[in-house]
């Protein structure tokens, strides 16, 4: 067993731990297929969950965004909820792969803090055998029935954020760039904790975390990709998708739980963003 006290050089230690993430991620479906050669291209569009898939072996190709990806074993390829793409195995070598599916309004921006952006879909690991591990235990943790599963495999699929995360920021010496990161995931984790504020605006965030809201704005988009208040919007479609599939609050609830006081306006831009209304939602999924 491993003498803890020894790197600790102390006899108490206590450390407080500042996380600028919000947890607040749900996997939702896990697969596993081993493809056949003549197995036809997959078509996804506007899925509302994100998806990541591990290649255990073979390879196959990933089509997002106008380019095309050649992923092979042990590599990773992200498909972004509400996109369009579509995969295919390689006829000589077909691929085998598992994959999550996983809600929650922290999955966009553990996502794109793991690396993952529409001009980066894809990874190949250094440390593919513990990704690989993961991956098979989300596997293994289904195929019993027990209390605890939901939990671990949550706890899962944290860790593989976790590991991509050291991963791809290691090694990184404190900068402007780091503190840069840093604000910025912690206006993430402020926003995603506090979707029912109908008051959140750049200007108050900028007020809040002292900073100019034009520089806040511009420095939001060049760590996530877009401007703050897409994704504010984003963030408050998503959870309201969400409630609106697996809870039992009324859409006027939803509405005030998301941000938005008058029902009849948050229903027009909900059926602006996902071209569907919330009743319509609310009445396919209790039909």
């Amino acid at each position: 067993m491993e003498n803890i006290a020894k790197h600790l050089k102390t006899k108490i230690y206590a450390k407080y731990i500042d996380s600028p993430f919000c947890f607040d991620v749900i996997p939702q479906i896990i697969g596993y297929e081993r493809c056949s050669p003549s197995k036809q291209t997959v078509h996804v569009k506007n899925r509302v969950h994100n998806v990541l898939h591990f290649v255990l072996s073979g390879k196959g190709y990933y089509h997002i965004n106008g380019q095309k990806y050649e992923i092979g074993e042990n590599e990773l390829f992200f498909y972004p909820s509400m996109s369009t793409a579509h995969y295919a195995p390689d006829p000589q070598n077909p691929w085998e792969y598992i994959w999550i599916e996983f809600s929650g309004i922290a999955g966009d921006s553990l996502c794109k803090s793991a690396g993952f952006n529409d001009g980066a879909p894809t990874y190949a690991p250094r440390d593919a055998a513990a990704l690989r591990q993961e991956f098979t235990g989300f596997v293994r943790d289904t195929l019993t029935p027990d209390a605890g599963n939901a939990l671990m495999l949550t706890a899962r699929l944290l860790k593989v954020f976790g590991l991509l995360l050291i991963e791809r920021n290691e090694p990184k010496i404190k900068s402007s760039h780091s503190s840069q990161h840093e604000l910025i995931a912690s206006v993430n984790a402020y926003i995603a904790h506090n979707l029912h504020d109908g008051d959140i605006s750049l200007e108050s965030l900028s007020r809040r975390f002292l900073i100019n809201p034009t520089y806040l704005d511009r420095l939001f988009k060049t760590f996530t990709g877009a401007p703050l208040i897409r994704t504010l919007i984003n963030l408050r479609m998503q959870k309201a998708m969400l409630l609106l599939r697996d809870s039992s609050f009324s859409i006027k609830e939803i509405a005030e739980m998301v941000g938005y006081g008058d029902p009849f306006y948050f229903s027009n831009k909900f059926k602006e963003h996902f071209d569907i209304s919330p009743s319509r939602v609310r009445k396919d999924c209790n039909p």
